[in-house]
């Protein structure tokens, strides 16, 4: 027959349930003890000390804000007329892939390294824009402590070595980590580009030349093929020009020597530089309206970025905050105060149990 009783508890068991309760009496105790009370709050106090006292000795840093907009000329009137009745509707994606090929060409290292290539004038000196951002932000200075960094130099129009290499890419890592932010709303094609820096004339400057150097790069890689077929017209058009006036200049020596003569063989030669000059004129002719149909094609694909609103003098100051950061001490104060805490009733737990 089955036994159905209830099965005495092992002495196993009861040590563990007697050794738990034991413990989480012992971290009442010591918590709520007057020693542990007045721990806790003097770590709060000591947290709620350190955060404000970093608020307040922070840095400020100052914001360059612009706000510019982009815009693609391209097709004639009717079609851009269509093309933004099309958008009003979501259809055509062309406006959001110049959009993003904008937003990629702000945080690339190669704008980066042509804007800091630029010189520039910060409190009354002038050089690379590269040379002030190592001397005004803390981690530029930081990076400068290293012996490797500590003299090197850069100058435009000259390869970088190793050691410029490894700077230039330490600094566009910290740049777009925490002085860089783009802001893009989605009902409109409107950006604001905001960079921060410790110094306020490096913020507006290095605002300033990386949306130049992006206006630059972003004409030149989106004209290039229209730019080619411009210069090969310009060419022919050159070679043609001169042609026409040396066979003029042959032309007219020819008439002068036979000014006299009542023999038409002799005037063949001019003949056939008349009818000769007469081809290359309409010639000519044909290659200055290509030109100048190519010219006008260039400047309407040209691409343009309009500045609504640029960085003026004061810049607003950014500043960790002060409520945030005493909270921010206070809460991580406590923290380690409770964690101390119970790591002291946890070893008074153990060494009461192997008594």
């Amino acid at each position: 027959m089955t036994d159905l009783s209830p099965k005495d508890s092992s002495p196993r068991d009861t040590f563990d349930l007697t050794m738990v309760i034991q413990l989480i009496t012992r971290i009442k105790e010591v918590w709520f003890s007057k020693r542990g009370i007045y721990s806790m709050l003097i770590c709060v106090l000591l947290g709620i000390s350190i955060g404000g006292g970093i608020a307040w000795f922070d840095e400020p840093q100052y914001l360059a804000i612009t706000t510019f907009l982009t815009e693609e000329k391209s097709g004639g009137a009717g079609l851009s007329g269509m093309m933004a009745l099309a958008s009003q509707f979501g259809i055509g994606a062309a406006g959001k892939d110049e959009t993003q090929k904008l937003l990629e060409l702000l945080k690339s290292r190669v704008i980066f390294e042509k804007a800091c290539m630029d010189t520039v004038e910060i409190e009354g000196v002038r050089d690379l824009l590269i040379h002030h951002y190592l001397k005004h932000t803390d981690y530029g200075q930081e990076l400068r402590e290293k012996p490797v960094f500590a003299n090197l130099q850069f100058f435009p129009g000259k390869p970088m070595g190793i050691d410029q290499t490894r700077l230039l890419n330490a600094l566009h890592g910290n740049f777009l980590k925490y002085r860089l932010e783009i802001e893009q709303k989605k009902t409109t094609a409107f950006l604001k580009l905001i960079v921060r820096t410790e110094n306020e004339e490096l913020s507006e400057q290095l605002s300033k030349h990386i949306l130049q150097a992006v206006n630059e790069y972003h004409i030149e890689t989106s004209t290039r093929k229209q730019r080619n077929i411009y210069e090969i017209f310009k060419h022919r058009a050159d070679s043609l020009k001169v042609e026409i006036e040396a066979s003029e200049q042959l032309m007219a020596a020819s008439t002068d020597r036979n000014i006299l003569s009542h023999k038409m063989e002799q005037r063949i030669d001019v003949v056939r530089l008349k009818r000769e000059i007469v081809l290359l004129n309409a010639i000519y002719t044909e290659v200055l309206k290509n030109l100048e149909m190519t010219r006008f094609s260039l400047l309407n694909e040209t691409p343009v970025i309009n500045i609504i609103d640029e960085p003026r003098y004061p810049l607003p100051q950014e500043k960790a905050q002060l409520l945030i950061w005493i909270i921010g001490g206070g809460i991580i104060g406590l923290l380690l105060s409770a964690f101390v805490l119970l790591g002291i009733a946890l070893r008074q737990s153990v060494l009461a149990f192997l008594r």
